[in-house]
């Protein structure tokens, strides 16, 4: 009787951990994409370098990373190397002119990050020289 309780017991608990095994695996390959910073500030109507990387499992079906700004709009594409699963990347985006939240996707996957635009200072011209007033003459 006691072997019958053992023999159910042991049958019990190899079903428990093959049942979870695949639980546990399923999000070992999935699709990253990481960026080195979340936030980034740029001149209105300069470029602007990101690095990051993204991870994939290997020999998958070929894509492209997009970048949308926050109206939605696509502003970057680029191929991505259907075989590395490990691959760097540095995206260059030409002529940023709007703060917000912008996201790169490459299939499923998502990164979120956010742009503050300034005005650039060198628009304004030379700042005034210290304390000078000029006077005109009556």
């Amino acid at each position: 009787m006691e072997a019958r309780y053992l023999c159910h017991l042991s049958l019990i608990l190899a079903w428990i951990c093959l049942l979870s095994f695949p639980c546990k695996c399923t999000g070992m390959n999935a699709l990253e994409i990481k960026l080195k910073s979340t936030v980034f500030v740029a001149f209105s109507g300069e470029d602007l370098s990101i690095d990051g990387s993204i991870h994939k499992p290997t020999n998958q079906t070929p894509a492209d990373l997009l970048c949308f700004d926050p109206s939605q709009t696509e502003i970057y594409r680029t191929s991505i190397d259907p075989i590395k699963g490990e691959q760097s990347l540095q995206m260059h985006l030409k002529n940023l002119s709007s703060s917000g939240m912008y996201r790169f996707t490459y299939n499923t996957a998502e990164v979120k990050w956010f742009l503050r635009v300034t005005v650039n200072w060198r628009s304004r011209g030379p700042p005034d020289a210290e304390g000078s007033v000029t006077a005109r003459p009556p």
